[in-house]
């Protein structure tokens, strides 16, 4: 029997109150399964209930113990926080446990443990328990939720629940905020087990698109953008709508087949490209009305 953890345990005995467990869990009677016998096996979740007893739930919480989770602060005590991790007692967050000042219904990313007490509570520090990732790859599509953000640095993501990732400042799209979920994809994995994620494809599957992109935006603008590789990403992602990364490389592609030029601060179409870009556009003689 293993506290703070979903198991299958078996039916021994029935009284009032509810159904015996494994010989001494008690299973309340309001969520012992219709036309339960014993011998039965029961998944359950083994928690303590508010006059500190292990009991048993069909009840299923947000996090067991073990694992991640980004959770909502219900309230707040001179002796630490409570969470709501879906069930009928909060899950208590001790003060020492905290790394900032909490407010309620702010959001926490915790890991979730057995104190010295035996009780189940939860921590902030949640640094050396993420596990190296098993199983993924570079380019793989994972799930993540944001559970910090930094504007010097990026987002910091929970993926699949147990590994630590961050979406650099330059790679992030649009504003990010903790306790949004994405689809995101493997970057790198680095040496300490720490994912580098991307919120868009592969860069040679996008590139072609990214540089289409500046290409219309040049012909927009007469052919001319102030903008070159050492402007600030800020700048690049509200005009083109992609990373400053993502620009460079596109950059570089234009630059190495002809298409542009660095001029005056910024990037210019050259002429022979202007030209062809507006033959293009230009109607065919049976197509005027």
């Amino acid at each position: 029997m293993q506290l703070g953890r979903i198991q299958t345990l078996h039916i021994h005995s029935f009284k009032p109150s509810g159904a015996v467990l494994n010989g001494d869990l008690l299973l309340p009677k309001r969520y012992v399964p219709e036309g339960a016998k014993i011998g039965d096996a029961v998944e359950v979740f083994v928690h303590r209930d508010s006059e500190d007893r292990m009991v048993a739930t069909t009840k299923r919480p947000k996090v067991q113990v073990g694992e991640f989770a980004y959770l909502s602060v219900t309230d707040i005590s001179p002796v630490g926080a409570f969470l709501d991790w879906g069930m009928d007692k909060d899950l208590f967050l001790p003060y020492k446990e905290q790394l900032r000042k909490l407010k309620v219904h702010e959001g926490v990313l915790i890991y979730c443990y057995v104190d010295q007490s035996n009780r189940i509570a939860a921590t902030m520090r949640v640094k050396d328990h993420f596990p190296k990732p098993a199983g993924l790859r570079e380019n793989d599509w994972v799930d993540g939720t944001v559970y910090a953000t930094n504007p010097e640095i990026g987002a910091f993501v929970l993926v699949e629940q147990k590994y630590n990732g961050l979406i650099s400042r330059d790679d992030m799209v649009g504003a990010l905020i903790p306790g949004q979920k994405l689809n995101l994809r493997v970057e790198r994995i680095k040496p300490d087990g720490k994912i580098d994620l991307s919120m868009r494809s592969r860069a040679h599957e996008r590139m072609d698109k990214d540089a289409e992109t500046i290409v219309r935006m040049l012909e927009a603008n007469h052919g001319y953008l102030r903008v070159n590789d050492h402007s600030a990403p800020e700048d690049i992602r509200q005009l083109f709508q992609m990373s400053k990364a993502q620009f460079k490389r596109s950059v570089g592609r234009l630059l190495k087949k002809g298409q542009i030029e660095f001029a005056d601060g910024g990037i210019r179409m050259k002429h022979e490209e202007r030209g062809r870009a507006t033959r293009a556009r230009r109607p065919k003689r049976g197509d005027r009305t």
